[in-house]
């Protein structure tokens, strides 16, 4: 069935004994042809599937090769994800990371389709014995399922092996929220004006610190207080929030000091940050988090006293949006300001608050009538 196809357009042909249909095709990578096979149950599935294949091979849209080792894989999956899989850059930065400190060294020589199960909980292992937590174990796992579905639309036979390996569970700890007291304290004890302008940005508009670190000057149109745009966002959907008077103020005395530190600077990279570094360029996200921590945890060494330990710079999001519920702020509008999806996802987040909330107007409603 099938017969042979004009040069170009590829093979097929069904497998003896078996209610299996096989495809093949040519593709050139790197100036070397690949011969690629693939299979299908379904005559016409396959007869669909090759054409495509066939198509993008012409366009010079290379596939991806299950025979290839997965570090090649791994490679051609973190240059595509964010438009094959609409994932944030923040998030193929931190799934990419993973994969090079932690899973590629174990297993990324061997041939795609060749990983089982068992070895991708070698990777696990390995990481577990070497201190790293469930979070960053789910993190591994994540990342190898994310390039495994991109390798699978190219290949639907090729099977993930990490897809039935359970993720490692995890050992809950209880939020860590600031108080508005503590957060004053972190205000007032910054030891430098940048850190006392990320603690600022993060307790007055609630953004995460990815998004707090992606701010450029040019996104705050100083007009009065104006409003912060918001383009690296997590949900890739950009959003705009209100600036207060007083969070205008700690932006204004930053940025008086952020001149002087660029006239100072043996060199500068004019790369209109608002949360720059030393130097001008990108405040990477370890570093920032590692100077908010020791505010907040303390540093006996550098006479600084613990404002609140535990906390990180997430935990002054989850203290805007506890302050903005309790003040009577509708949810819509802080999912809104928060970026979430809906008000459902805002709704589980702070099931504390709500319940809460939900106890005070049932007073209310007891004392009114």
């Amino acid at each position: 069935m099938g017969g042979r196809r004009s040069t170009g357009e590829g093979s097929l042909r069904r497998v003896a004994g078996r209610d299996l249909y096989q495809y093949r095709w040519t593709e050139w990578v790197d100036q070397e042809a690949v011969r690629r096979v693939a299979y299908a149950r379904k005559r016409a599935l396959a007869v669909t599937e090759l054409r495509r294949a066939t198509m993008r091979a012409a366009a010079g849209r290379v596939g991806a090769d299950s025979t290839a080792p997965l570090r090649v894989v791994a490679a051609r999956w973190e240059s595509r994800a964010g438009v094959a899989q609409r994932l944030a850059p923040s998030t193929v930065k931190a799934y990419a990371g993973v994969l090079h400190r932690h899973v590629l060294p174990v297993i990324g020589d061997m041939p795609l389709r060749e990983v089982r199960p068992s070895q991708v909980v070698d990777v696990l292992v390995i990481m577990d014995r070497a201190g790293l937590g469930a979070a960053s174990q789910d993190h591994a796992l994540q990342a190898l399922r994310a390039v495994y579905r991109m390798a699978a639309a190219d290949d639907p036979w090729l099977a993930n092996p990490a897809a039935g390996v359970p993720a490692p569970r995890r050992v809950l700890t209880p939020k860590v929220v600031p108080t508005r007291g503590q957060v004053r304290a972190m205000l007032a004890g910054a030891p430098d004006p940048r850190t006392k302008a990320l603690v600022a940005i993060l307790a007055y508009t609630g953004m995460r610190i990815g998004e707090a670190l992606s701010l450029r000057w040019s996104d705050w149109p100083q007009t009065g207080e104006g409003r912060l745009q918001i383009r690296a966002t997590k949900t890739r959907r950009p959003r705009a929030v209100p600036v207060p008077a007083k969070l205008a103020r700690h932006l204004r005395t930053w940025r008086r000091a952020q001149a002087a530190q660029q006239l100072a600077a043996p060199r500068w990279a004019d790369e209109d940050w608002i949360l720059a570094s030393d130097v001008g360029t990108h405040w990477e996200v370890h570093n920032a988090r590692a100077r908010f921590n020791r505010l907040a945890d303390g540093h006996p060494r550098r006479g600084l006293p613990a404002i609140c330990p535990g906390a990180t710079p997430h935990s002054l999001r989850h203290c805007a949006a506890t302050i903005l519920l309790e003040e009577g702020v509708p949810m819509r509008v802080v999912a809104d300001l928060l970026g979430h999806s809906s008000t459902r996802v805002t709704e589980d987040v702070y099931a504390h608050v709500s319940t809460r909330l939900s106890a005070q107007a049932a007073t209310v409603l007891n004392q009114a009538l």
